[in-house]
């Protein structure tokens, strides 16, 4: 499978254990912020947080609009650290893909697929996390 082709269903995979995994328990927190690449918003976009460490059941994203995001608490992350992924297709482009036409990505892959950014989601905290990139 071609790394374009890991990157759309790895998005595909994460978003459907955000969908799954959401549940209305207190200790999920709520989360969102920025994200700029060289000055300018991004956007269209989206952004992943996977779990890493003892918190592997918790995942979640969102969609990036003029540079804001923002999950909810119904859909937020429990306390712990998280590995972040963040994608930003350019409009009306195709890259080559086995079977599924994926876009072209305008983020660098040390920000998605070779992403080494992490957050920590705490407790009580505001959690707003923003991203110059």
């Amino acid at each position: 499978m071609s790394r374009l082709g890991l990157k759309f269903s790895c998005c595909c995979l994460v978003l459907m254990a955000s969908i799954v995994g959401c549940g209305h328990g207190t200790d999920r927190c709520a989360v969102n912020g920025s994200i700029t690449m060289g000055g300018k918003p991004v956007g269209p976009g989206s952004i992943q947080f996977a779990a890493l460490g003892d918190n592997q059941a918790s995942a979640s994203g969102a969609p990036v609009i003029d540079g804001k995001y923002s999950i909810g608490r119904d859909g937020g992350l429990l306390p712990g650290k998280y590995l972040v992924r963040i994608y930003w297709p350019e409009k009306n482009t195709m890259g080559q893909g086995r079977g599924v036409p994926v876009p072209k990505e305008q983020i660098p892959m040390k920000y998605n697929i070779n992403s080494e950014l992490t957050v920590e989601v705490r407790s009580g905290a505001k959690n707003i996390f923003d991203f110059e990139l």
